[in-house]
């Protein structure tokens, strides 16, 4: 009798342990703790952009062989031209996940200053509104060196990663940092956002954003960067202001851990463009 009488609130007690695995099994804190990682692009207009961006990812390929399949990231492709990366990597054996962009998507992504690079922030706050995890952003001019699996890792706990730190502001070691540092010098180093009043400090780290490594758990720090881009940009007058964002706010908020020793971003190195293009039209329909 004893235990028919305590048996409906056992019975009670499993459903109510049952509902709770279940709701936990959904919620963004297990999908964490399964280490949901995603190699995240975006490559779109010209063909010689394409294929740069092919080229990184079967370079990912090539260094993650080992990596068992479940343990690799997903690979999401931003793009408008969604049948020329199917052409070269549908034989890959790797799923990957295609959303479209369109040229209309895109210029409303540039905002009203129309720069072209605020589009990589509205990414991230695109792929965080459908997915939550850990997301290595990188430009399509990069070439994986190894696996990145240990990046993943410390996105996971939390970290902020991007390429490489490129020096100080107020060193002026580039032109393009002498020129930020006199047209912010014009403005006392000061940035008007909403009406408050933002100071940069002329000692902050400048990185190249080739490489962004962040969790969704820091997606708060999209809309600032927003924000920091559309007024610093008509004040900065450079067309790096995305990636001045990025460094802002990245450390602020913790120390950003650099990724150059694990991808190679050749931004100054245009030419290999041609080197690719000359390569994929050659092996076009090959695997």
């Amino acid at each position: 009798m004893i235990f028919k009488k305590k048996y409906p609130v056992l019975k009670t007690a499993r459903l109510k342990l049952n509902t709770q695995l279940l709701q936990f099994w959904k919620s963004p804190r297990w999908r964490r703790i399964q280490g949901l990682n995603y190699l995240l692009y975006l490559a779109h207009g010209k063909t010689e952009i394409l294929y740069e961006a092919l080229y990184s990812i079967l370079s990912y390929l090539r260094v993650s062989a080992q990596v068992p399949e479940e343990e690799r990231p997903q690979i999401v492709i931003y793009t408008d031209s969604e049948p020329v990366f199917r052409k070269f990597l549908h034989g890959t054996g790797h799923s990957i996940v295609y959303l479209p962009v369109n040229q209309q998507l895109l210029t409303e992504w540039s905002g009203d200053i129309h720069y072209i690079h605020r589009a990589k922030t509205k990414v991230l706050q695109d792929f965080f509104s459908r997915e939550i995890g850990n997301v290595l952003f990188v430009d399509a001019d990069t070439v994986f060196l190894r696996d990145i699996s240990h990046l993943f890792s410390r996105i996971g706990r939390g970290e902020l990663v991007m390429h490489t730190c490129e020096g100080i502001l107020e060193k002026q070691e580039t032109r393009i940092f002498q020129k930020m540092y006199k047209n912010l010098a014009a403005v006392n180093f000061t940035l008007k956002i909403e009406g408050k009043r933002l100071e940069i400090a002329p000692g902050m780290q400048l990185w190249n954003s080739g490489v962004m490594g962040v969790n969704d758990r820091h997606k708060g720090l999209l809309p600032r960067m927003l924000d920091f881009t559309d007024a610093a940009h008509p004040v900065l007058g450079v067309h790096i202001t995305e990636q001045v964002a990025v460094s802002f706010y990245f450390q602020q908020h913790r120390k950003i851990a650099a990724a150059e020793n694990d991808i190679y971003h050749y931004w100054n190195f245009k030419e290999f463009r041609q080197v690719l293009t000359q390569f994929f039209t050659k092996n076009e329909g090959k695997t």
